[in-house]
């Protein structure tokens, strides 16, 4: 997969900014995955509106190289992935964890992502789930088609590495606002 890397730092494996020294006194500063005054160790308080952390995130791709970059990505971010290799693996996986969010590679060896979604689309529990086209299918008419297949969204390849947690968080956002409040 290829993909437009504006900045690594922070992802697994990839080396941290330099940071300057604190002042003596001064207190520590906080890491890029800490807000400011949090405690390391401890989970961070949310700002209203803010997504939680640890949405799980179902990612059906056929391609070992695109599963690894969008797992460490989206891990970076605090989300949890599932992967599944295949559309009947995606549908067993998604049956059996309920997430919150399903990623749909439509290029898929057994069933196309197009089929595998409309199956999902009629699972009592997954049929609401919503379901982001995240493909190489590019030409006229590609997302279209996804839609038309159930999937809530198209997020083209090559992916921007730096792009797609707030596209994530958009789709987990609308979703939270489809959804009735609890009396």
């Amino acid at each position: 997969m290829q993909y437009v890397p504006r900045s690594r730092a922070g992802l697994p494996g990839q080396p941290e900014p330099a940071k300057p020294p604190s002042p003596p006194g001064a207190a520590p500063a906080a890491s890029p995955q800490e807000k400011p005054g949090s405690q390391p160790g401890k989970e961070p308080e949310k700002e209203p509106g803010e997504e939680p952390t640890k949405r799980r995130i179902l990612y059906v791709e056929d391609n070992f190289d695109n599963r690894i970059l969008i797992k460490r990505v989206l891990e970076a971010e605090g989300y949890t992935v599932v992967e599944a290799e295949n559309g009947t693996e995606g549908i067993d996986l998604a049956k059996a964890e309920t997430p919150d969010l399903i990623l749909m590679d439509i290029n898929l060896p057994d069933l196309d992502g197009y089929e595998c979604t409309s199956r999902l689309r009629k699972i009592e529990g997954i049929g609401q789930v919503p379901i982001v086209a995240l493909t190489a299918n590019v030409l006229e008419g590609d997302r279209q088609k996804a839609l038309a297949a159930g999937c809530d969204g198209y997020i083209p390849k090559p992916i921007d590495v730096d792009d797609l947690p707030d596209q994530v968080a958009a789709h987990l956002k609308k979703e939270n606002e489809r959804r009735p409040a609890l009396p």
